[in-house]
């Protein structure tokens, strides 16, 4: 039998990997969620800010984390969705709010879909002149 993943074990990791602690996102395969062993706060919404992708792209940039991780980062900040640790893809039932407004989302949005790219064939690097460049972008929004 599965045992149920406590909502406020689940909350925890889902707000640290909204902050950008793309480490958690390994926090997050270890509960050994699948489809239907775990709840979440049911009004809970968690909000990625400029601030916590501004992070991860420094992560990128100096090589602290992995770009699979990242890229894995970004796919679950997306659209809700990762890996578990049996490979099978997990679609989380919450709400991602993108900053404090439609500008702010936009640009948050934009750097997250290009970081979600990193490992593809196509696009599939990121050269530090177009994270600085992403950084840039978001910091004039801070």
């Amino acid at each position: 039998m599965i045992s149920l993943i406590p909502s406020e074990q689940m909350n925890t990791i889902l707000i640290e990997i909204a902050k950008g602690n793309v480490s958690a996102i390994n926090d997050l395969k270890a509960l050994n969620v699948v489809a239907d062993n775990f709840n979440i706060f049911p009004d809970n919404s968690f909000c990625v800010e400029i601030s916590s992708v501004i992070y991860v792209l420094k992560l990128l940039k100096t090589g602290s984390e992995s770009n699979a991780l990242i890229q894995e980062w970004a796919e679950l900040i997306r659209w809700g969705t990762f890996c578990n640790s049996q490979n099978i893809i997990i679609e989380l039932p919450f709400e991602i709010r993108w900053g404090h407004s439609e500008f702010e989302e936009g640009k948050i949005i934009d750097a997250v879909a290009r970081l979600e790219e990193l490992g593809d064939i196509v696009d599939g690097t990121i050269e530090e002149d177009e994270i600085v460049a992403l950084i840039k972008a978001l910091s004039n929004e801070i």
